[in-house]
């Protein structure tokens, strides 16, 4: 059997870590091993993998750098045929490991193998939410729209893939997900399992919950961040998918437009601009789907309020899987 590589990162995570290793020991795919990857934590991360006994796990010690220098680290330290990456909050199904390891068994081209996605608060509980997309195969002119991968706990990836596309890049925004698995997407195929295998923990740091005065800073961060990655991509991209950089940049606004319309103490003129932004780079984009649902919920938003507009959606949601089961 194949080794799998575990890296998790952690940065004074303790209140969930000792959950998310949990949810691997419990794995029925044994062989594996697990690396966690202080980045300059504070919080005894060490005195507590002390006490579990089991050989599998290890910890590797740096000072702090972030995520992407931290799972760097982890990758140097495997051992793995296959690495999984697991952020030190969220949690895995018990088969996740079976499963991602029979799909690369069973396909020896393809590269990388992710799964469905469930949202879960800080007591481990459902919070309504799952992120569902069936892409595979080749990927990268639909990955390059925007990504499809929910989080960094999903993928299971070939070590070998390494090799090829190199490690994580650095971003002033967290864009090194995207990044890097773009990269894997030049030279490999995806594969999708059409079954939640992986529980995100919502965060408390995220973007739309920001104090008001830092959400401009954050969206010209994210803009900049975006417009490096999509430069990157396209360098390396085939010549027959380089018309698709226009979109790639109309959409990458639009995703901004949409953060600025949900985000605290909204101001209207972020909406406008990268709205305006997206038009823009490819006029084309106002005539997708995307763009009509997103002026849509602008129109909303004006008329009711970030909250009140959430509370309609979530409620018109709420009968639509009433209607459906009624049916079924």
């Amino acid at each position: 059997m194949p080794k799998v590589s575990i890296i998790i990162p952690s940065y004074n995570a303790m209140d969930f870590l000792p959950r998310t290793v949990r949810s691997v020991l419990d794995q029925t795919y044994r062989d594996f091993e697990i690396i966690i990857v202080n980045d300059g934590s504070t919080d005894n991360i060490e005195n507590w993998v002390n006490t579990i006994d089991d050989k599998r796990v290890s910890l590797v010690s740096q000072v702090n750098q972030g995520q992407s220098a931290a799972r760097n680290t982890g990758i140097k330290h495997s051992n793995g045929e296959y690495i999984a990456f697991l952020d030190s909050d969220d949690l895995w199904d018990f088969q996740k490991l079976e499963k991602q390891v029979q799909i690369l068994d069973n396909n020896p081209e393809v590269g990388f193998v992710y799964s469905w996605v469930s949202l879960i608060d800080e007591w481990d509980r459902p919070l309504g939410k799952v992120w569902q997309t069936n892409d595979e195969g080749n990927v990268w002119s639909k990955l390059i729209e925007g990504n499809i991968i929910a989080c960094g706990s999903v993928p299971m990836i070939r070590s070998s893939c390494i090799e090829v596309v190199g490690l994580f890049n650095k971003f002033s925004f967290a864009c090194e997900d995207w990044d890097f698995w773009l990269r894997i997407a030049a030279y490999y195929p995806f594969k999708v399992i059409k079954e939640i295998l992986v529980y995100y923990r919502a965060s408390s740091t995220s973007l739309s919950r920001s104090p008001s005065d830092c959400i401009e800073k954050k969206l010209q961060t994210m803009n900049e961040s975006y417009e490096v990655l999509i430069e990157r991509a396209f360098d390396f991209a085939p010549v027959e998918l380089k018309y698709l950089k226009p979109r790639s940049h109309a959409l990458a606004k639009l995703s901004i437009a949409w953060k600025a319309l949900k985000s605290p103490g909204i101001k209207y003129e972020y909406v406008k601009y990268y709205r305006n932004q997206a038009i823009s780079c490819d006029p084309c984009v106002s005539a997708s789907s995307e763009f009509r649902k997103f002026n849509r919920a602008a129109s909303l938003v004006r008329l009711l309020g970030v909250q009140n507009y959430e509370k309609l959606k979530n409620y018109l949601k709420s009968l639509m899987n009433f209607s459906k089961k009624n049916v079924s």
